[in-house]
This record gives C-alpha cells, sequence and structure tokens, in this order.
C-alpha cells in the first residue's frame, strides 16, 4: 500500500517523545499536588497548635497555672491527647478545646506553674515537628 501524496504518519521516535513529554507533565503536577497537600496538613497541624496555645492561655487565667496535674514545682508531662484535652476545663467543667479532630500523629505537653510547651509530629510525608509555648501565634 501506498501513501497518499502530501499525508505523513508518526515515526515511533516522534511518538516516543510525545509519550516522554507528558510522562514529565504528570510527573511535576504530581508532585506538586503532594507538596501542596503536606503544606495543607502542617497548617492544620499548626491551628491545632495554636487552638491549645489559647486554651492553655484560658486554663492559666483560671487557676494560675499551666500545670494541668496541679502540683506546684513539679512539672506535667503529657503525651496521650485526649487526656490532655480532657483536663484542660474551666472551674465549671467546660472543656475549653472542643472538637476532637486532630493533624498530628505525635503529641507531647510538658508544662508548669509559668510555661509549657507543646511538640507535635503534622501528618505530612516529612513528619515536620511543630512547637508551640505561650509566645507562639499561630495564624
Amino acid at each position: 500500500m501506498t501513501e497518499p501524496s502530501g499525508q505523513r504518519r508518526f515515526t515511533l521516535i516522534e511518538f516516543i517523545v510525545i509519550v516522554v513529554i507528558v510522562g514529565l507533565v504528570v510527573a511535576i503536577t504530581i508532585t506538586r499536588l503532594m507538596n501542596r497537600q503536606d503544606r495543607i496538613k502542617v497548617d492544620a497541624a499548626k491551628k491545632n497548635v495554636g487552638t491549645m496555645i489559647t486554651a492553655l492561655k484560658e486554663f492559666e487565667k483560671c487557676y494560675n497555672t499551666y500545670n494541668l496535674e496541679f502540683e506546684p514545682g513539679i512539672a506535667c508531662s503529657i503525651t496521650n491527647y485526649s487526656y490532655f484535652k480532657n483536663k484542660l476545663v474551666d472551674t465549671a467543667g467546660h472543656p475549653y478545646i472542643v472538637p476532637d479532630t486532630v493533624n498530628f500523629t505525635t503529641f507531647m505537653y510538658i508544662g508548669n506553674d509559668t510555661t509549657f510547651t507543646i511538640n507535635v509530629e503534622a501528618k505530612d510525608r516529612k513528619k515536620t515537628k511543630i512547637t508551640g509555648t505561650p509566645e507562639e501565634t499561630f495564624q
């Protein structure tokens, strides 16, 4: 069979070049989307820590301490977020933190009479570590 004059078909090399270019575009797009998801997870974890900082400041106004175990002069150390959240209640027993959704995998709270430190690990691929103190303000 002969080709009609003036018509040309793709060669194998041209087809392979097109497939490679499409593959590169897809790879770049997927990488950017995954990085965006990681940023969203880190931002969500920062908001969680910001909520905890606000709740702790309110707790301190009521009880004059950041020690959730009420042991003056001894630092309390809490690694269970649910336990931590349940300890953060006002004098009437109302919780300072209501939503239970968290965007971190590990949690550590160390508090004493005058200060505290919160350490969490975001649910992103890099396991970004976020630290919160009374001076922190996360937007």
